[in-house]
């Protein structure tokens, strides 16, 4: 008799991990003063825990910051933890979905195996009975060995699938163990499942913010406001730069270890230019007329123009082969500037045609944008306009 596969499930549900998970958050959001709301104030606008605190608390954790930042640290990087494990859950079952379709593909198919002539195509064809009774044999010993084959492989594949889950529970169980490391920060960012909270909670580790498309629309308002002259708070201003530089440097980091970063921090520096546009020429002017002082505009110039160039970089991966940077991902008003940089000016005069730079407003903020940029930064293609 044909095998069939041998394909095991977990009794783990996603939908229940993550409920526990949002019940550490409401914990988190409660010691930080803002009841029940799990996403109040846990954001962006915090760079560190003291800006989390809310304000009918703040007296009290500020006497006593160490023990609320534990204790808030603790909440976040549980419910953190628990959404990591609820997205492999998921990932498992997906996959888990994938070899269950696959066999019912396979024995619909008859797992590959071309079905002999019978009745009277083969009659038309000259073959006699007792030769279609042996093709027949053949025919279901070779479905039956097909299925045999196909039945081992899907069995072995979701038996490997199953304990990968057991060793990523493993995993998750003894992270749990410790106060978090920049391993284990960085795996959840990996993951996708490292929350802002835990991001300012466990402060001084190498990980990148986990940023997405939503934070850097809200970053490419307040800049495109300051670029534009409209009233916009310096205070603002200063926390959108300071988290582009932490972008910057996370990208930068893994651009040189030879991996991939979040698909938040490429939706982030993507959003965030395309929503600047041209007014990212504009920003050094802002800048340099700012309060900031000389070292803190000379740096947030340098972030800009370093953000253009990681985003414009090939090497800038995701775990999504068909996501990456690159100079088709800069926003058009750069793309023109630096493709169609010049014109041709009112001439000949004596047999020559002058060229005249096109918008020599926008090359000069970008010069500004890219003259102190780290070497170690760089667009990777020889053949990018930028490079």
């Amino acid at each position: 008799m044909a095998a069939t596969p041998d394909i095991p499930d977990t009794p783990a549900d996603p939908g229940t991990i993550d409920a526990a998970a949002n019940q550490l958050r409401g914990v988190a959001a409660v010691i930080s003063g803002h009841g029940s709301d799990v996403n109040s104030a846990v954001n962006t606008a915090a760079l560190q825990f003291s800006e989390v605190i809310a304000g009918p608390i703040k007296d009290l954790a500020g006497k006593n910051l160490a023990a609320f930042e534990a204790a808030y640290g603790s909440a976040t990087y549980g419910a953190d933890i628990a959404h990591n494990w609820s997205l492999d859950v998921q990932d498992f079952k997906t996959k888990r979905n994938a070899l269950l379709a696959e066999w019912q593909q396979a024995l619909s198919t008859g797992f590959g195996v071309a079905r002999p002539l019978t009745g009277r195509q083969a009659e038309a064809n000259d073959i006699t009975p007792e030769e279609q009774k042996a093709s027949l044999a053949t025919y279901h010993s070779a479905v039956d060995s097909a299925q045999n084959d196909k039945a081992g492989d899907i069995t072995g594949r979701a038996h490997a699938l199953l304990e990968f889950l057991r060793t990523q529970a493993n995993d998750l169980a003894g992270r749990v163990q410790h106060d978090p490391n920049d391993a284990d920060l960085q795996a959840l960012a990996k993951a996708g499942a490292l929350s802002w909270g835990s991001y300012v909670a466990f402060p001084g580790h190498h990980v990148t913010p986990p940023v997405t498309a939503a934070d850097a629309q809200h970053a490419a308002q307040v800049l495109n406001d300051a670029a534009n002259g409209k009233n916009v708070s310096q205070e603002d201003v200063r926390r959108a730069l300071e988290l582009l530089d932490q972008v910057n440097s996370g990208a930068a980091a893994a651009i040189a270890a030879g991996v991939g970063v979040s698909a938040g921090v490429l939706a982030y520096l993507t959003t965030l230019y395309n929503g600047l546009g041209g007014n990212v020429f504009k920003l050094p002017d802002y800048l340099s007329k700012s309060g900031f002082n000389d070292a803190d505009k000379g740096r947030y110039t340098t972030d800009l123009g370093s953000g253009l160039l990681l985003l414009s970089n090939e090497n800038l991966k995701t775990d999504d082969p068909n996501q990456h940077g690159g100079f088709d991902r800069l926003p058009p008003e750069v793309r023109s500037l630096l493709t169609d940089n010049a014109y041709q000016a009112p001439g000949p005069y004596n047999g020559v045609q002058p060229v005249a730079i096109n918008r020599p407003q926008d090359w000069n903020g970008l010069l500004n944008l890219l003259g102190n940029t780290p070497p170690n930064i760089s667009p990777v293609a020889r053949s990018s306009p930028l490079s």
